[in-house]
């Protein structure tokens, strides 16, 4: 699919996350990493890998390896600690191909001179590896994350029915359970009805662009920050939302 678009479309970069993708949770098999490092050889496109949830691996003892270790000369790696350390830490990481190193620092001070300089002191204590801190925090994070994601996934079960067409992921890390209902189902249009009866999600058709391949029968929910009784009472009030559409 991916050697048909860059024939038909002809992009100079695309946009790729391979661990444990946002919206759907979905983690790229590595050789599916080293087919589209073949194709962007092929084509001489450039990649954009974000890595923002690749160290938030809830069933792997080590994140797997980056498309960028596929394609050095061709994928740019960005990541960040705002989803390992806190959602204000704008601190985030580059790997580039050689050649655009000096471009990259060049086109990030016209942005932005300097980030939080106390931002920067935090998350290097943080990443530093003589302190331990990150190694504690990211087990921490990742067996919070576990219980959490398998409480959202018991529930779903407990309340909606894959016999009634409602399907879901249960993702290998990562914050979010993609969730699918039957077609005639549209969690736009109950998104109103699901704040007021105490319940949010991500309608799935905020992740598409208009048109047919709009999905506004499924639906992001994430389970990173919410305890285990309340993601129960949850998925129940959304159960009951969803029956009353």
């Amino acid at each position: 699919m991916l050697d048909e678009a860059i024939k038909q479309y002809r992009p100079k970069l695309v946009s790729l996350m391979p661990d444990y993708q946002n919206p759907t949770g979905a983690l790229m098999p590595i050789s599916r990493r080293k087919e589209i490092a073949d194709c962007l050889q092929r084509h001489s496109v450039y990649a954009l890998e974000d890595g923002a949830y690749s160290h938030l691996s809830l069933d792997e003892r080590e994140p797997p390896a980056p498309l960028q270790s596929f394609a050095p000369n061709l994928v740019f790696y960005a990541t960040s600690v705002s989803k390992l350390l806190a959602p204000a830490m704008r601190i985030g990481g580059l790997v580039a191909p050689s050649a655009y190193v000096e471009k990259a620092a060049e086109i990030k001070s016209t942005f932005n001179m300097q980030a939080s300089a106390i931002h920067q002191d935090v998350t290097a204590c943080f990443l530093d590896e003589r302190r331990g801190h990150m190694v504690s925090h990211l087990k921490l994070l990742q067996d919070t994350y576990r219980v959490r994601r398998d409480a959202m996934a018991a529930a779903l079960d407990a309340h909606l029915s894959r016999d009634n067409g409602f399907n879901w992921t249960v993702p290998r890390g990562g914050m979010f359970v993609w969730l699918e209902g039957p077609s005639s189902l549209n969690f736009s249009e109950l998104f109103d009805t699901a704040l007021n009866n105490g319940v949010a999600y991500v309608p799935g058709s905020k992740f598409f662009e208009p048109g047919p391949m709009q999905l506004h029968n499924a639906a992001r929910l994430n389970f990173a920050s919410i305890p285990e009784q309340r993601i129960w009472e949850g998925i129940g009030r959304l159960a009951a939302t969803l029956a009353s559409g």
